[in-house]
């Protein structure tokens, strides 16, 4: 499935009880920014001290953990607050760790909490409020099914991430004030419980709205969408109990070295210089114009995603979420339902891109775009062997109540639905036995496109039973 970021995977507390501590060595392990920085603040001094800004403290300390008390950070901080929390809602151990005697991790010894904690945790809406976000691309297909088969029919289990996934700019002026639509593994509760697979949560739409936290760049406010489209899975911290987390899907942001599940090598080889490009952005440096190529990706689609989250300036910012009706365009992507709940055969349209490319309204032909052919090329029946239409299908109007419209009244029609008979081949026939047609069913071609017969190759009808027109009109055929 998915990892966070700053999953700086269990790192080790030292044997002789060191942690990193905001409130005067209360004796609680904290993180400087957001849970997902616990691990890395109370790794070593120089990281507590310096890029957390905290103070290293020497001391015994308690902390809560899912499966030993080996002194490793598991949890957060909530559930470090206390006991109460640790082994009731989170469902961990407490545990104490020695001081700087030495005295190595023991378990089963509560130590009250230095703030008073509730009993039960503080009741959390899953449909608005605040939130905690990072970034990932594992290529590994999701819980929610939005992925193909890159290789093909029968490989059910080497699904990939649709490209569709991506974050794309949302269209101007949208019911949501959004800059950009995309997709996100979502913690549990957001999922649903008891299920890692098609969770009820998949499929659901949320805005956030942040602000950019990189130092040194200008301090902006941006909205966007996203639509869940796979499980956090609770394993990690940030997305355990009653968190509400958004890995936003962003390509080419993956940390491999700490991912859950990190298979682009294998199943998108051709874009696995892409899938890398970014990983190491505002964690080997703090340059945000450094460690990140979004031009690495061949498809444009990745590319512009890679691009997009980019631009926001978002380096894990915290941020407040509202569940939202989903616009068209993340409704149309391809995930397990739309997919006839099972993979599709190929990549469908909405799986390959995020993009309709196709115009809106098609462009409708104009008359003079319709080529007319040369009088030769329209072989024209004897009048013997073209019987007029019944009048149910044709109806044709007397000749005085249909006068022939002026050549520029009359629009050229396509060569398939009004043959244009050769003026010499083609003699006039008696009016009661070829009725002149209606206009709309049979339009006068231009003079410049049916040539005038001379008048003896033409023979007009008396007066009396068909009037011709002016020569410099058109010919009635």
């Amino acid at each position: 499935f998915v990892k966070i970021i700053f999953s700086f995977a269990l790192l080790q507390v030292a044997a002789h009880a060191n942690y990193c501590n905001y409130d005067g060595c209360s004796g609680v392990p904290m993180g400087c920014c957001d849970d997902a920085a616990l691990q890395y603040c109370n790794a070593d001094s120089g990281q507590c001290t310096g890029a957390c800004e905290g103070q290293w403290c020497d001391g015994s300390f308690s902390y809560c953990t899912w499966s030993t008390c080996d002194g490793v950070i598991r949890s957060t901080e909530w559930c470090n607050a206390g006991v109460a929390n640790c082994e009731g809602v989170c469902g961990g151990m407490w545990c104490t760790n020695g001081g700087s005697d030495g005295t190595g991790p023991t378990a089963g010894t509560p130590i009250p909490a230095p703030l008073p904690a509730p009993t039960t945790p503080a009741p959390i809406n899953p449909s608005a409020g605040s939130a905690t976000t990072t970034r990932y691309w594992d290529c590994s297909g999701g819980a929610c099914g939005c992925a193909y088969l890159p290789f093909g029919p029968g490989t059910d289990n080497e699904p990939s991430h649709c490209y569709s996934n991506a974050m794309f700019a949302a269209p101007a002026g949208n019911q949501h004030g959004a800059a950009f639509y995309g997709t996100a593994a979502v913690s549990q509760i957001l999922f649903g419980y008891n299920t890692q697979w098609l969770g009820p949560g998949c499929g659901t739409c949320y805005k956030l709205t942040g602000t950019s936290n990189i130092p040194g760049t200008p301090t902006t406010t941006n909205t966007i969408v996203l639509k869940a489209a796979n499980l956090c899975p609770p394993q990690n911290p940030a997305c355990s109990g009653n968190r509400v987390h958004f890995d936003i899907a962003v390509p080419g942001f993956d940390v491999t070295q700490y991912s859950f599940a990190h298979v682009c090598p294998s199943r998108e080889s051709n874009e696995d210089a892409g899938f890398s490009a970014c990983e190491s952005w505002m964690l080997n440096s703090q340059d945000p114009t450094q460690n990140c190529d979004c031009s690495a990706f061949n498809s444009p689609v990745l590319e512009a995603g890679c691009n997009n989250f980019l631009s926001l300036n978002w380096n894990n910012p915290s941020v407040q979420y509202e569940s939202v009706e989903c616009p068209f365009e993340l409704e149309r992507l391809n995930c397990w339902e739309e997919n006839g709940n099972q993979y599709p055969f190929g990549v469908p349209e909405f799986c390959e891109s995020n993009v309709d490319d196709s115009p809106t309204n098609p462009p409708v032909p104009n008359p003079t775009e319709a080529p007319v052919p040369a009088p030769t090329e329209a072989p024209v029946p004897a009048p013997t062997q073209a019987p007029v239409p019944a009048p149910t299908e044709a109806p044709v109007p007397a000749p005085t109540q249909a006068p022939v419209p002026a050549p520029t009244q009359a629009p050229v029609p396509a060569p398939t639905q009004a043959p244009v008979p050769a003026p010499t081949e083609a003699p006039v026939p008696a009016p009661t036995q070829a009725p002149v047609p209606a206009p709309t069913e049979a339009p006068v071609p231009a003079p410049t496109q049916a040539p005038v017969p001379a008048p003896t190759e033409a023979p007009v009808p008396a007066p009396t039973q068909a009037p011709v027109p002016a020569p410099t009109q058109a010919p009635v055929p």
